[in-house]
């Protein structure tokens, strides 16, 4: 992930949560919800955080054993997703010509 100077960093306590965990939290829609209410203004996306609210984000946390296992299972489900999307990607780039071939030549 990439940051501004304008926005805060902070790290994770590791004993009681994972990173991957509290990311994936936090881009659901409930997560961006209760960032949106603690971010004031009306800049969009460049709204930026405040910090004396942030006590406010409440974060349901499961048992770090069970938060890793969990994201383990995603990642594992993820890196398959785009295994077969670059497999059909490249699948696609030999079937499209020649799809475009037999049409232009009147075979379909």
């Amino acid at each position: 992930m990439f940051a501004s100077v304008r926005f805060p960093t902070f790290r994770v306590d590791e004993t009681i949560c994972d990173a991957r965990y509290l990311l994936m939290y936090l881009k659901t829609k409930e997560g961006i919800s209760q960032l949106g209410k603690i971010s004031p203004g009306s800049a969009g996306r460049n709204r930026v955080l405040s910090l004396k609210r942030l006590n406010e984000i409440m974060i349901p946390v499961i048992p770090l054993h069970l938060q890793k296992s969990l994201m383990d299972n995603i990642s594992y489900r993820i890196d398959n997703v785009f295994h077969l999307q670059e497999k059909t990607a490249s699948e696609l780039d030999v079937l499209v010509p020649s799809i475009f071939k037999k049409a232009f030549c009147g075979e379909l």
